[in-house]
């Protein structure tokens, strides 16, 4: 039996998703995953996922977009360099809502 996983994203390509320092406890950065999956080298482990946290009342979608994309392809890098088949692709976070006039969200 294999244990899938989601590797969770660094958020590391925008200052607007930048949320914490690339040396915090939370992912992964871009550059250094496939080596990582490299010197995991478990057999029984599957990375099912990749996971990133975009941020939460977000008031445009462009984040969402261009993060799916840089996932998509962080994926297909996965997939030619590793053994590993990417299943997941998880956005977290979301849109704001209006608490008051004139908050508007889409």
């Amino acid at each position: 039996p294999s244990i899938p996983i989601c590797y969770q994203k660094k958020q590391d390509w925008s200052d607007l998703t930048s949320h914490a320092d690339r040396t915090g406890k939370f992912g992964i950065p871009s550059e250094e995953i496939v080596e990582t999956i490299h010197r995991i080298q478990c057999p029984t482990l599957r990375i099912q996922g990749l996971h990133v946290h975009v941020g939460t009342m977000m008031d445009h979608m462009a984040p969402f977009v261009d993060i799916a994309q840089h996932l998509q392809q962080l994926a297909v890098e996965i997939q030619q360099q590793t053994t590993q088949v990417i299943e997941i692709l998880d956005l977290g976070g979301g849109l704001g809502i209006p608490f008051a006039p004139p908050d508007e969200y889409p």
